[in-house]
């Protein structure tokens, strides 16, 4: 310290030596070094804690988005393990038009058609646009009369955009709520998503978990709530196959 006193306090008009100046490089390069080597770590730590915040944000929004709209439903049903590639997709999807869930959604719709509405909301494996990749996104369907007593989908839409997503992959999972009470299963679901920070989904992030209660689908259905619930489950899917989730419910017109 004293030398560097020393040495910054010259007055005389020969200016620094070279070997002073060396030495002041030299001093100041460690000093940089040292300053590096102790805010790298801090901000790579804020960088992941920032990925951890969005993580956390877009595991409970897509849950709350779910909740939000599906709490007030009359009817409700849950189709899992649809698949998404191949030739399988249009059998499986087939099968959930035709289904007896649906058939049901018709006849309830034909008594009350200017009361309500069907909707259908989808957890789908489809390509973010930005940065060509695939992952799962949440989604909002048009929904279509279709043959056999059912409904079909005409149109997708993202509930979020693209952004939304951006280096975060999401998985989600709903189950049925069974009543530990009684052998009839509640109106109600249990709603888990998974954020993972890598396309391969190996780096967890963060898991937001929640339960819708069928408020309407609790009271209409008496005693037995399956009555206008419905977890469908078309096809048990392989540990390591993509498939899609279709959630249709009715509710009442707000218009």
């Amino acid at each position: 310290m004293k030398f560097l006193k020393r040495l910054f306090s010259k007055r005389n008009k020969a200016g620094f030596t070279l070997i002073e100046v060396v030495i002041s490089v030299g001093l100041m390069g460690v000093l940089l070094v040292s300053m590096t080597l102790f805010i790298t770590p801090v901000l790579k730590a804020a960088s992941e804690n920032k990925k951890d915040n969005r993580a956390t944000i877009l595991a409970e929004t897509l849950e709350s988005y779910i909740d939000r709209n599906t709490k007030y439903a009359e009817y409700f049903a849950v189709f899992t393990g649809v698949a998404i590639n191949g030739a399988q997709r249009t059998v499986d999807l087939q099968n959930m038009y035709q289904s007896e869930a649906l058939q049901k959604f018709r006849t309830f719709m034909n008594d009350n058609s200017t009361k309500y509405q069907v909707r259908c909301i989808s957890i789908n494996w489809q390509m973010d646009q930005r940065t060509n990749q695939a992952k799962y996104m949440l989604n909002l369907n048009k929904v279509a009369d279709g043959t056999g007593g059912g409904y079909t989908i005409s149109k997708v839409n993202p509930v979020f955009d693209d952004c939304f997503y951006e280096a975060l992959y999401p998985t989600i999972n709903i189950e049925q709520v069974i009543s530990k009470t009684t052998a009839l299963p509640a109106a109600a679901l249990k709603i888990s998503v998974d954020i993972f920070s890598d396309a391969e989904m190996n780096n967890y992030s963060t898991r937001g978990e929640g339960y819708v209660s069928l408020l309407n689908v609790e009271l209409n259905a008496s005693k037995n709530p399956n009555e206008r619930m419905f977890f469908n489950e078309v096809r048990t899917p392989s540990s390591d196959e993509l498939t899609d989730t279709y959630i249709f419910y009715i509710t009442r017109n707000t218009f």
